[in-house]
């Protein structure tokens, strides 16, 4: 590659990386209403920087209309369940469905809280709108995110869009 040609790339590159810290900073996670009956919980991982680091992200998605109501980047713990639950705490929630991990039942209120696969069938589905999407977030890739920011950044915009677009459906 002529020197010319790499100045080029670095210029794109920057480019990329200045529209990603643009739009992932003005894109919000806000829910739509105040009240939810069935709220489906799920984590999901990916990797920044390497392989051996494993990013996780939970989230929460209204099982009627799909839409996601809130989003905690972290560590796959009972730290990070608390704090997508204080994400959530300003909406009334009816029930929390969610798959058997123990730091689901040891977070959640136990009267509101249902678990087993078959009430998570909605959020699974969306796991892997995720992953076919973003190509970062393929289990089976050389293309991963770098930087946590830019990672974190990139999914906040994600799910953004998929709000936007899914309220016009």
């Amino acid at each position: 590659m002529c020197g010319t040609a790499l100045w080029h790339w670095a210029l794109d590159i920057g480019c990329v990386l200045k529209s990603i810290l643009t739009m992932g900073k003005a894109s919000e996670i806000r829910p739509k209403h105040n009240c939810y009956h069935l709220v489906q919980i799920d984590e999901q991982w990916s990797y920044v920087g390497n392989k051996q680091k494993k990013v996780w992200l939970l989230y929460a998605i209204c099982e009627q209309s799909g839409e996601i109501l809130a989003a905690n980047w972290g560590k796959r713990s009972k730290k990070s369940v608390k704090a997508l639950l204080k994400k959530l705490q300003e909406r009334e929630i009816n029930f929390y469905c969610t798959d058997h991990w123990k730091a689901f039942a040891q977070v959640l209120p136990k009267e509101k809280h249902i678990f087993g696969k078959k009430y998570t069938k909605k959020i699974e589905g969306i796991n892997t709108w995720f992953r076919t999407r973003l190509r970062r977030l393929a289990r089976r890739t050389v293309c991963f995110s770098k930087k946590l920011i830019y990672h974190y950044l990139i999914m906040k915009t994600a799910i953004y869009e998929r709000n936007i677009r899914s309220s016009y459906i």
